[in-house]
């Protein structure tokens, strides 16, 4: 992320935890023949990803936090701030260096976003719980 808030497209490939699994399968058959590696203490696949790659910063519309749970009923709930740093370190993602500019800076960052919950029961409600936030959030921005 640069000190702008914009996301740099590092073309590395999808790190994709087993809960996503059953849900990617249908979509990418390549899933099945990588390999299952540990990261951080997790099981985790990498895969290609499909699409242009990502040469330019882009600013984010919104922050998605996304649950696959087959056996719940599709919804999207707004989250704070609070809640959305929370996400962000659930995540498990890694900040480097982190010092009190930079925190202050994620802050500003987290407050500026409108962030969502997805809980989705099958690829096709995730995909269209996705577009919404995506709507909603271009209709938010100035």
């Amino acid at each position: 992320m640069t000190l702008a808030g914009e996301l740099l497209g590092l073309n590395l490939p999808l790190c994709l935890k087993p809960g996503g699994w059953p849900v990617l399968r249908p979509c990418r058959p390549d899933l099945e023949e990588a390999p299952v590696v540990e990261r951080f203490g997790r099981r985790v696949r990498f895969l290609a990803a499909r699409g242009p790659a990502v040469t330019r910063p882009v600013r984010p519309l919104c922050l998605l936090f996304p649950r696959y749970a087959p056996e719940e009923v599709a919804r999207v709930t707004p989250l704070s701030p609070v809640q959305a740093l929370q996400g962000i370190i659930g995540a498990e993602v890694v900040i480097r260096d982190l010092t009190q500019f930079k925190l202050d800076e994620l802050a500003r960052w987290i407050e500026a976003l409108p962030a969502f919950a997805l809980t989705y029961p099958d690829l096709a409600a995730g995909q269209d719980q996705v577009a919404a936030c995506l709507r909603a959030a271009a209709g938010e921005r100035p």
